[in-house]
């Protein structure tokens, strides 16, 4: 059942969530426009709810968005970085993000390379975006130094890595003063390792860094280290201490 446009024009209208969205990118678009008050969108992204044949980057007018949250089911073979870069384009251009959010359930998901996706989220939310979400894009050296220096509110970053960008990412890193939350997704069994290294010596200003491994076809093991800091009396200073690893083991498709 698509939303009444009724419902979309209501003043008070805030938050939406939820299916019952057109099936096309400019339906989309066209729709959401009356929502003029809008500030939080969260919706699914399947093969089913857009034609990937026929996607154009129309705006929809969100001036007042703040939070986008695209939920990725990414098994089209069609799917690629053009698609979600359409999306966010259509629906975010002219509002300031301050979340930007592409989270998937698929275990083992495609990775998409992020230089298009970065280069527009840099150019229109640099100046707001503080939460960035993108487990589905692996970053080049170039990509992550366009992140860290172009979003100088930025607190929260969510990216793949692959085995090739673990010799550069200690050295970026300390290009952010904001950076407090680091997600890292790989399939890699040095990942759990690398990114407790990360925290130990190369990321000083991190609060807390996890770990996402694909172990399998429905798991996912995740593996969180936090930072906080304790008085310590012979030293008279505080101390950055690390409470970890939280270790846990999360199914990422529900059992039918």
């Amino acid at each position: 059942m698509i939303i009444d446009q009724t419902v979309l024009s209501f003043p008070r209208l805030r938050e939406l969530e939820g299916g019952g969205l057109p099936q096309t990118l400019p339906e989309l678009c066209s729709s959401l426009s009356i929502a003029t008050n809008l500030t939080h969108l969260k919706f699914r992204l399947t093969t089913s709810i857009f034609q990937f044949d026929n996607l154009v980057p129309e705006q929809s007018g969100l001036t007042k968005l703040v939070s986008l949250t695209i939920l990725v089911y990414a098994k089209h073979p069609n799917f690629n970085e053009d698609l979600i870069l359409n999306v966010v384009e259509g629906l975010a251009s002219k509002s300031r993000l301050r979340n930007l959010s592409l989270p998937t359930r698929n275990a083992r998901p495609p990775v998409l390379h992020s230089q298009k996706l970065v280069t527009h989220i840099v150019r229109t939310h640099t100046g707001s975006l503080q939460k960035l979400r993108i487990p589905l894009f692996t970053t080049s050296k170039s990509t992550m130094i366009q992140i860290l220096r172009g979003l100088p509110y930025l607190t929260h970053l969510w990216i793949a890595v692959t085995y090739e960008s673990r010799n550069w990412i200690p050295d970026v890193l300390s290009l952010s003063r904001s950076l407090e939350k680091l997600r890292l997704y790989g399939p890699g069994t040095w990942l759990i390792s690398y990114a407790r290294g990360l925290l130990l010596q190369a990321a000083q200003n991190l609060l807390a860094i996890k770990a996402c491994r694909s172990c399998h076809r429905d798991y996912i093991e995740k593996v969180a280290w936090k930072v906080y800091w304790e008085y310590d009396c012979d030293l008279r200073r505080a101390v950055r201490q690390i409470n970890g690893p939280l270790e846990c083991e999360i199914a990422e498709t529900r059992p039918r």
